[in-house]
């Protein structure tokens, strides 16, 4: 679900703005091309923004998982306290960073 739904409020946006932008509003690919490929449009903005958030995920996966391995390698007692302690930071970092970070790129901040 985190992969289907937490992109799709960028999308939106992305897939407004671009709207406006190459087509004068909100609705000006539906009116110049029709519903199909309105929905193809958004469809395509959805899956663009779901593959970024699935790579940016497995990123923040296999970071957690290599510095586990380094603190397993050094320090074997310690891995499962950091292992739980760096995941709790990459979901604060993928959950709550990264999309305000994007909203303050989009808000011209």
């Amino acid at each position: 679900m985190k992969f289907a739904l937490l992109p799709l409020l960028p999308a939106l946006l992305a897939f407004r703005l671009h709207q406006h932008i190459a087509y004068g509003g909100t609705f000006g690919e539906y009116q110049t091309y029709g519903l199909g490929a309105y929905l193809l449009a958004l469809g395509l903005w959805w899956a663009s923004w779901a593959l970024g958030s699935l790579l940016f995920g497995t990123l923040l996966a296999v970071l957690v998982e290599l510095a586990t391995w380094f603190v397993a390698w050094i320090n074997p007692g310690r891995t499962t306290a950091v292992h739980a302690g760096l995941q709790w930071c990459a979901r604060v970092l993928y959950f709550v960073i990264a999309p305000a970070w994007l909203l303050a790129r989009a808000l011209g901040g």
